[in-house]
């Protein structure tokens, strides 16, 4: 896992917290930018 990977895991993992209501669509987007960058 690159430093991008885990500032991606880490910023979703906050932004859940504070609004889980988008917690499964912050899921989402975070696959696809993973699946992306690789």
């Amino acid at each position: 896992m690159t430093a991008g990977h885990a500032l991606l895991r880490c910023a979703y993992a906050w932004l859940a917290t504070k609004s889980p209501i988008l917690f499964e669509e912050l899921i989402n987007a975070m696959q696809a930018s993973l699946s992306w960058l690789q």
